[in-house]
């Protein structure tokens, strides 16, 4: 299952805990400037898409204990009230038959874990930060999941030879989404973008507006 725009409110759960961390002063000011210009470059060179999951400027420097510290608040203060309870109940419907939640997403995987354990699902894959001695160096670590990549993201988590893809399931909000909707048996598009709209309604799949 998609994350951003798909179970949560708005297109990123991480751009509300960067906003989080700015309001409430924890973000270093440099970090914030370094941000600024880091999406500019990454912009230009690979993408806005590419460029808001790749750029962690904003936690140069800072300790993995801090972030998950911050995380923590921040799902205590703000995440409860992005959670759809439509998609909340069709995980909870999903567990009772049987199936394995995954939550599939360009989010920080410390902030994707406190997700999994709001909604009851059993694995989250989400951007890796890269750390040094120093501390988060900017940059992530292994694999973005986006579009292709969130298979390739998947497979490095699973084990592809036991997953009955017949008879799996989907949920997606955007057309970059299309090669994990198209892999499963039960597609479902949520709150989609019109051009994924209508290639949900052409191929028969479910649309889930909430």
């Amino acid at each position: 299952m998609d994350v951003d725009g798909t179970l949560i409110k708005g297109n990123s759960a991480e751009k509300l805990f960067f906003w989080f961390l700015f309001r409430k002063g924890y973000m270093r000011r440099g970090n914030f400037v370094r941000f600024v210009l880091r999406m500019v470059w990454y912009t230009l060179t690979v993408g806005l898409d590419q460029a808001k999951g790749r750029n962690k400027s904003y936690l140069k420097g800072e300790s993995e204990d801090k972030i998950r510290e911050w995380i923590r608040e921040y799902s205590r203060e703000v995440l409860p009230g992005l959670i759809s309870p439509v998609l909340r109940s069709r995980i909870a419907a999903l567990r009772e038959q049987g199936y394995e939640i995954i939550l599939l997403s360009g989010s920080l995987q410390m902030l994707v874990e406190e997700i999994v354990r709001a909604v009851g699902a059993q694995k989250g894959i989400g951007v890796r930060l890269e750390k040094k001695a120093g501390g988060m160096t900017g940059r992530i670590s292994g694999i973005y999941p986006f579009s292709e990549s969130k298979l390739k993201a998947l497979r490095e988590h699973c084990d592809f030879s036991r997953i009955d893809w017949k008879h799996s399931w989907a949920f997606a909000d955007r057309v970059a989404d299309l090669p994990v909707l198209e892999s499963v048996g039960n597609p479902v598009v949520v709150n989609p973008e019109k051009r994924l709209e209508n290639i949900a309604k052409k191929r028969g799949w479910e649309i889930l507006k909430w």
